[in-house]
């Protein structure tokens, strides 16, 4: 991790120093949202007065999703929010920054403006290289898109952050050229978990309470196989726990409502679509585990946010999941069913197991914190706009 910068005097003796964002995944949702709102917010309060932003986005409204309390200027292109994501890239963007010259631009997805200014050094987030690792997931022209742009972005960066170690390891051997100027920085928890919800009695049957999955419905997040695993461990225990998808509607024509009603499950297994966060939280409080078997994750939020709750999880044995996951999960074949389902009777039947990882989960939980993260996230910066500047 670079040195940190003086809070007190700033990285250039007392001035301010102005940091440019894109804000185009504001009103996107999912998980890069709530990643890009809580850094904003941690890294305005680690800098204090040392840091200004300068937001750039589509519009008024895009931008009143920003955190409370975060002081910043903007600037707003009026683009449609979608495709406006790419075409800012070669537009506003761009155009701005030359205008602007900012002492450093952030881009915290994936990508950079094309024909940044020289002297404009430029700090990219890497979430996952879900294009490269698990292509079929994607959409044809977002995969080409994203092979694109986040070579030309890494290369540009004068650093580069990645969300887990496994992707930055992801990251190293397809650009070994980054491998030195990639930094890991770990994400948060964003759904606040109350104490009473920690306090909770592990329950000796489990009918009272459900798996939990959260996420968006499209394919990467398998829950095709999930639902069919659930089918199948249900033959083998009655009692199982019903079954909770939460999420919005992404790509793919993933049709839970379809899957369900083909396995008969409509008694057992309830899809809510996108929920309040306090909806969320009594969801979490009251969930026997989290459910995750992802094809492919570069962090994973949801498992970051059980944990905070105590609760055990069922995720893969690939990508970043082993790694956020520590000691708090049952891990399984993401691409076998009876993997899956193996995984759901054992959670199931097994109250000691489950009290075990559920405390585990707690002490996993305490690692990830958005105050810290942000505090490593300014480092970078102030580090990237000191050499720049010298």
């Amino acid at each position: 991790m670079p040195a940190g910068a003086d809070m007190e005097s700033g990285p250039f003796g007392g001035e301010c120093v102005e940091v440019a964002v894109d804000c185009g995944t504001l009103t996107v949702g999912g998980g890069i949202s709530r990643y890009l709102k809580e850094m904003l917010l941690a890294v305005s309060q680690s800098a204090g007065e040392g840091v200004r932003f300068r937001i750039y986005g589509r519009s008024s409204r895009q931008l009143a999703d920003m955190p409370p309390g975060l002081s910043f200027e903007t600037r707003q292109d009026h683009l449609p929010v979608h495709v406006g994501r790419i075409l800012s890239l070669f537009l506003s963007l761009p155009f701005w920054l030359w205008r602007d010259r900012p002492a450093l631009y952030w881009g915290p997805a994936h990508r950079l403006p094309l024909f940044v200014p020289s002297d404009v050094p430029c700090v990219v987030t890497v979430h996952d290289l879900c294009w490269a690792k698990c292509p079929r997931s994607m959409r044809r022209v977002t995969r080409w898109l994203d092979r694109w742009l986040m070579g030309r972005a890494v290369g540009r960066a004068s650093a580069v952050i990645a969300v887990s170690r496994a992707t930055a390891e992801d990251l190293s051997r397809l650009y070994p050229h980054a491998r030195e100027k990639t930094f890991v920085v770990y994400e948060g928890g964003s759904i606040p978990s109350p104490r009473r919800a920690q306090k909770r009695p592990d329950r000796s049957r489990n009918d009272e309470g459900h798996f939990l999955f959260v996420g968006t419905f499209e394919p990467r997040k398998n829950l095709q196989r999930l639902i069919s695993a659930y089918a199948t461990a249900l033959k083998h225990e009655q009692n199982l726990p019903s079954l909770v998808l939460v999420g919005g509607l992404g790509w793919g024509g993933v049709d839970v409502e379809r899957m369900i009603a083909e396995l008969d499950l409509g008694e057992k297994v309830r899809c809510l679509g996108r929920v309040s966060d306090d909806h969320l939280q009594r969801l979490y409080s009251d969930a026997v585990a989290l459910v995750m078997p992802s094809l492919y994750e570069g962090f994973g939020l949801p498992l970051v946010e059980a944990m905070a709750y105590g609760k055990p999880l069922l995720t893969s044995s690939v990508a970043s999941m082993p790694e956020i996951a520590g000691d708090a999960a049952v891990l399984v074949d993401p691409l076998a069913v009876d993997s899956i389902a193996d995984g759901l009777l054992t959670l199931a039947r097994d109250a000691e197991l489950r009290q075990r990882l559920g405390a585990a989960a707690l002490a996993r939980a305490a690692e990830f914190d958005w105050a810290q993260a942000g505090r490593q996230t300014l480092s970078i910066f102030m580090h990237v706009a000191r050499r720049t500047a010298r």
